[in-house]
């Protein structure tokens, strides 16, 4: 259906600060992976209590299932990808996705380094000792204010 309708304009993604899930994709996923229900993984259910205040900090509030989109068609159905990360929980993610030079399955938010204009967006928490110099070229712009 998303390709039907001409793909998506700009993809605004997050990044899993323990396991690198995007878009509920969890660890393991494979590069053409496509829109489907999955069990979401412990690390990303405990991960989304910081994102979800209403879960009161109960794991056991937070869904076992989510509907991802899939990193496949994150990849070819975007024109554009935007990350966007936040606070110093997001170091270790930001660095990996900041030198990923292509999909690694075991930190699926390194699928940016494979999509058309993409752009990674942090603030100077989740930025850490990344430098620009550190990125890979082809990761697109980092950005930390």
């Amino acid at each position: 259906m998303i390709e039907r309708h001409g793909g998506i304009d700009l993809f605004i993604l997050a990044t899993g600060a323990g396991d690198g899930h995007i878009a509920f994709n969890p660890p393991g996923s494979a590069r053409d992976s496509v829109t489907r229900v999955v069990r979401l993984a412990e690390q990303t259910r405990r991960d989304n209590l910081d994102s979800f205040p209403s879960f009161g900090g109960d794991v056991g509030r937070v869904p076992l299932y989510g509907v991802t989109v899939g990193v496949g068609t994150i990849r070819e159905h975007s024109r554009q990808a935007v990350m966007v990360a936040h606070g110093e929980p997001k170091t270790r993610a930001v660095r990996l996705v900041a030198e990923a030079g292509g999909y690694r399955p075991e930190w699926p938010a390194t699928i940016l380094a494979e999509c058309a204009r993409p752009q990674l967006l942090v603030d100077r928490a989740a930025a850490g000792e990344v430098t620009s110099a550190d990125r890979r070229e082809d990761v697109g712009q980092l950005s930390a204010g």
